[in-house]
């Protein structure tokens, strides 16, 4: 995973490979934050690109933004994090 960030945008890249019981996430099986679905789509990688304003992101200002945040996998039904 690899996570960059501005002072208005978090960008989350999350590489296509299997997480849990060797299955592999689908594109409509992952979400950021508070309901924000994939919106890149690459070869190797799933993307999130949103607002800091979007998603239920919580920034705090300090020597430099730090952005927390969850991916869920939404898997049969079932939600791991």
């Amino acid at each position: 995973m690899s996570i960059t960030c501005s002072e208005s945008w978090l960008q989350v890249k999350l590489r296509r490979t299997p997480l849990l019981n060797d299955l592999q996430p689908l594109q409509n099986e992952l979400s950021l934050g508070i309901g924000c679905p994939v919106n890149m789509v690459e070869v190797d990688f799933f993307g999130f690109l949103y607002l800091l304003t979007f998603c239920g992101i919580r920034v705090s200002v300090r020597a430099v933004i730090i952005s927390t945040n969850n991916i869920s996998f939404d898997c049969f039904g079932s939600t791991n994090q």
